[in-house]
């Protein structure tokens, strides 16, 4: 076995004879995580492991699950085994496929993954197994932590740069001064939102039962297509070194052309709508605060009026 994720605690925990194991086979479906939770729940009651530490390790099991479906698109067995001093759960899949963290607020709902793994594990980390990995994490039995984990695995920015369309003059497009607490705002719905939609697309896909509109099914499938690929991870790095430095504001710059603004438009639309449905209370997701759907208009109204009317950039109102 070898590590699969730098930082994480590569190697299992030493062999320890345990009792109540168990394990169950997965389809890698959404539908999977509320079994999960549930196989959790059960087990968490048949040891009288008390109601803090029964949240902690559903948590930890659904994220794991979840992260699993989203990522390895495999067969998964999960494991729950009471140890000497902790519940060790695992989740093997048939993906080497590496984990990743990203850095979230504490006041993040969805989206944080293995943030939340981490933050309420004493111990976990990834190893090879065979044609896959097994992804472990153990929570101690002395005590529940609490959820503020500050990352998660998946990560969507918007709007940015898109895939060129045609043969239209490329012009440098600048966006000044842009509020780094507003853009990580963004960043962070954004995040947890394509993380859900990602989860209803393979839900569609495996045609699972669902009552989920049809037009949130096509906006998904639409979000999620090349067409929109080139803007997911657009500025993230500028941003984060602008948070690092302690900047308030951050001057972001894109290459454009005219004919690209249809699309630019179509893909706001797009998140406009699936606010809606965050408001409506058809995606998990939170509905995002106010900042964030106004900066995404921000960065269109710079794009047509720098393209459209030759007119100077103009940083965000206050």
């Amino acid at each position: 076995m070898h590590p699969l994720r730098p930082g994480a605690l590569a190697q299992p925990s030493p062999a320890i004879p345990t009792e109540g194991a168990e394990h169950i086979e997965l389809a890698p479906r959404p539908a999977s995580a509320a079994t999960a939770r549930k196989l959790a729940t059960a087990f968490a009651q048949r040891h009288r492991l008390g109601d803090d530490l029964a949240d902690s390790i559903c948590l930890v099991v659904s994220e794991l699950v979840t992260n699993a479906v989203l990522h390895a698109r495999t067969d998964l067995v999960l494991s729950l085994e009471l140890r000497s001093g902790v519940v060790r759960i695992g989740v093997r899949d048939g993906s080497l496929a590496t984990l990743a963290i990203r850095n979230y607020s504490a006041e993040a709902v969805t989206g944080r993954g293995l943030g939340v793994v981490e933050a309420l594990s004493s111990a976990w980390g990834a190893v090879a197994d065979g044609d896959g990995k097994l992804v472990w994490a153990e929570v101690d039995l002395a005590g529940a932590k609490t959820a503020d984990a500050t990352s998660g695995p998946f990560h969507t920015d918007s709007p940015g740069p898109f895939k060129e369309p045609g043969g239209a003059e490329m012009r440098t497009i600048r966006f000044p001064g842009v509020p780094v607490d507003d853009y990580l705002a963004l960043q962070e719905h954004n995040d947890a939102l394509f993380r859900e939609l990602e989860l209803l697309a393979i839900e569609h896909d495996s045609s699972a039962r669902t009552q989920r509109p049809p037009r949130l099914r096509a906006v998904a499938r639409e979000l999620l297509g090349p067409r929109f690929r080139g803007a997911r991870n657009a500025y993230r790095e500028a941003i984060a070194a602008a948070e690092a430095d302690g900047r308030a504001t951050a001057d972001l710059e894109a290459r454009a052309s005219a004919d690209m603004l249809p699309l630019v438009r179509t893909y706001v639309e797009l998140l406009d709508e699936t606010d809606g449905y965050c408001r409506e209370g058809l995606l998990l997701t939170m509905p995002p605060d106010p900042r964030v759907p106004a900066l995404r208009h921000w960065f269109v109204d710079q794009m047509t009026a720098q393209l459209l009317d030759g007119r100077p950039p103009t940083p965000t109102s206050p």
